[in-house]
Protein backbone atom coordinates (compact mmCIF):
# COMPACT_ATOMS: atom_id res chain seq x y z
CA UNK A 1 0.00 0.00 0.00
CA UNK A 2 1.36 3.73 -0.66
CA UNK A 3 1.41 5.89 2.13
CA UNK A 4 -1.12 9.30 1.95
CA UNK A 5 0.53 12.20 3.02
CA UNK A 6 -2.14 14.59 4.78
CA UNK A 7 -1.48 18.01 5.97
CA UNK A 8 -1.80 18.97 9.50
CA UNK A 9 -5.13 20.76 10.34
CA UNK A 10 -5.34 22.30 14.16
CA UNK A 11 -8.70 21.93 14.01
CA UNK A 12 -8.99 18.37 13.03
CA UNK A 13 -5.92 16.44 14.63
CA UNK A 14 -5.49 17.51 18.28
CA UNK A 15 -1.43 17.33 19.69
CA UNK A 16 -2.58 16.37 23.01
CA UNK A 17 -4.82 13.79 24.53
CA UNK A 18 -6.67 16.45 26.93
CA UNK A 19 -7.94 18.63 23.81
CA UNK A 20 -11.31 17.54 22.91
CA UNK A 21 -13.76 18.09 20.36
CA UNK A 22 -15.84 21.12 21.76
CA UNK A 23 -12.63 22.47 22.59
CA UNK A 24 -11.39 22.59 19.28
CA UNK A 25 -14.74 23.99 18.12
CA UNK A 26 -14.12 27.07 20.79
CA UNK A 27 -11.02 27.74 19.15
CA UNK A 28 -12.15 27.73 15.70
CA UNK A 29 -15.10 30.22 17.12
CA UNK A 30 -12.43 32.25 19.16
CA UNK A 31 -10.72 32.73 16.09
CA UNK A 32 -13.54 33.61 13.72
CA UNK A 33 -13.88 36.93 16.21
CA UNK A 34 -10.68 38.05 16.68
CA UNK A 35 -10.92 37.99 12.47
CA UNK A 36 -13.90 39.68 12.78
CA UNK A 37 -12.09 42.36 15.44
CA UNK A 38 -9.14 42.63 12.65
CA UNK A 39 -11.81 43.73 10.22
CA UNK A 40 -13.09 46.00 12.11
CA UNK A 41 -12.53 50.13 12.31
CA UNK A 42 -11.72 50.94 15.73
CA UNK A 43 -13.32 54.00 15.57
CA UNK A 44 -16.79 52.40 15.33
CA UNK A 45 -18.71 51.56 18.78
CA UNK A 46 -18.97 48.06 17.76
CA UNK A 47 -15.13 47.89 17.80
CA UNK A 48 -15.37 48.29 21.76
CA UNK A 49 -17.98 45.77 22.11
CA UNK A 50 -16.61 42.93 20.30
CA UNK A 51 -13.39 43.59 21.82
CA UNK A 52 -14.80 43.36 25.86
CA UNK A 53 -17.01 40.00 24.07
CA UNK A 54 -13.49 38.44 23.15
CA UNK A 55 -11.50 39.15 26.18
CA UNK A 56 -14.52 37.55 28.18
CA UNK A 57 -14.97 34.35 25.92
CA UNK A 58 -10.77 33.78 26.21
CA UNK A 59 -10.89 34.41 30.07
CA UNK A 60 -13.96 31.48 30.13
CA UNK A 61 -11.90 29.43 27.27
CA UNK A 62 -8.81 29.56 29.40
CA UNK A 63 -10.32 28.23 32.56
CA UNK A 64 -11.76 25.21 29.77
CA UNK A 65 -8.40 24.43 29.44
CA UNK A 66 -6.80 24.10 32.41
CA UNK A 67 -10.00 22.60 33.86
CA UNK A 68 -9.69 19.51 30.99
CA UNK A 69 -5.52 19.74 31.35
CA UNK A 70 -6.44 18.58 35.02
CA UNK A 71 -8.46 15.52 34.26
Amino acid sequence: MTTKLVKFNKYKHKKSTWITQGLLTSIRYRHKRYKQIKLTNPEFSEYAILLVYLKTYNSILKTSFRKAKQI
